[in-house]
């Protein structure tokens, strides 16, 4: 993508930044149990132990695989068997594919704890294993390599002289910031078009009468009895056999349909029943939303983004920033809520219905309830 110059399509795929490193810790922790009524004896037996498992000081003067050596090994293997030494072995971030026939991490005796710890030790040299400890994130203009796949270095002549290279690197930071936030939010609202139009062939696909003494729970929170009993009085006397007049979907305010909501209200809301323009279904409108806009915001962005500046392709957006731009400067634009109203994004919902926070709640629908419950009384689809 480098190579043909498409920089948008290099910041979709990579983003703005990536990982320059990884800090990656293993630990191996042993624990050596015994006990022994001899207070002198645990001295001598401690002393022992730590200098079999951490090596003989240089000050004993006693040299691995000598005869004192020797000695030493085999009393802390006889306390060891005499007193009942449990030895414990914990690791954390240990290349266990690394382990070969012979390796070993359970030591059946202090004979074996050499063993253990040479295994232990092969285990820890591998870089790409270990407990992740920190992560360093830099932008992709820091990237020697990068740089040279963008030409950052190439000279750009505008009236005022020489383009810096470090403006350059600035804007296409800030630029693709603001690319891969429009790209989050429009992947957002179409991944709830796509939860919300999955709810609708749900619920249409279940019969009416089962619907209407069916509830749909929330897919995070645990409902009560009590919420029961507030959707029932809530939905008591209204008529989803007709558009516009139950109450607006509003939990926040009354409660009602906080934690679980009606299988047939759900669908009746889903249906644009409680919309001015009930002839569509709720898909349908905010659809039509989502659509417009990608068509004058989304769209118009990248294209001015990505267009041709000082006779370099895609130089606009090394040589300039987004704000600079009317079809990108719409700050409000940027939040999720947003929509496009004529010539600019408003934060005034469109629909009556809050669609994104119903179908965060309730799509995909978890059905629950029985043949005995019904939870409204004049539904002309419900008896």
């Amino acid at each position: 993508m480098l190579g043909r110059e498409d920089y948008i399509g290099v910041i979709s795929s990579c983003g703005p930044v990536y990982v320059r490193g990884i800090r990656r810790t293993a630990e191996v922790l042993t624990h050596f149990t015994f006990v022994s009524l001899d207070v002198t004896l645990n001295k001598e037996i401690s002393l022992a132990f730590k200098q079999d498992v951490n090596g003989i000081k240089n000050s004993d003067n006693v040299k691995k695989g000598s005869q004192s050596a020797n000695n030493k090994k085999k009393k802390t293997s006889f306390f060891a068997s005499s007193k009942n030494m449990i030895i414990t072995v914990q690791g954390w971030g240990l290349d266990m594919s690394s382990m070969e026939d012979g390796d070993s991490l359970i030591p059946r005796s202090m004979d074996d704890y050499d063993l253990v710890i040479s295994s232990a030790f092969k285990m820890m040299t591998n870089s790409r294993t270990g407990i992740i400890q920190s992560i360093e994130v830099v932008p992709w203009d820091t990237n020697a390599q990068f740089q040279q796949g963008l030409n950052m270095d190439s000279v750009i002549m505008y009236p005022n002289g020489r383009f810096p290279t470090f403006l350059k690197q600035m804007y296409f930071s800030n630029n693709s910031e603001h690319i891969v936030k429009l790209e989050q939010i429009s992947r957002f609202k179409f991944n709830m078009i796509q939860s919300l139009s999955q709810c609708m062939k749900i619920l249409w696909g279940m019969p009416a009468s089962e619907r209407c003494h069916s509830f749909v729970r929330h897919r995070k929170y645990e409902y009560t009895n009590s919420d029961k009993e507030d959707m029932q009085v809530h939905l008591r006397g209204k008529n989803l056999g007709v558009f516009n007049l139950a109450d607006t979907y509003s939990w926040q305010q009354t409660g009602a349909e906080q934690y679980l909501i009606s299988a047939e209200r759900l669908k009746w809301l889903l249906d644009g029943m409680n919309e001015d323009a009930h002839q569509d279904f709720l898909l349908q409108t905010v659809t039509n939303h989502h659509r417009d806009w990608m068509n004058y915001y989304f769209g118009p962005c990248l294209k001015k983004l990505s267009s041709s500046r000082y006779g370099i392709q895609g130089g606009m957006l090394f040589t300039s920033h987004w704000m600079e731009h009317d079809e990108c400067n719409k700050i409000t634009c940027l939040m999720e809520t947003a929509y496009w109203d004529s010539d600019k994004c408003t934060l005034v919902q469109p629909t009556r219905t809050d669609w994104i926070t119903l179908t965060q709640s309730f799509c995909m629908p978890e059905i629950g309830g029985t043949s005995e419950d019904t939870y409204w009384g004049t539904s002309r689809n419900c008896t």
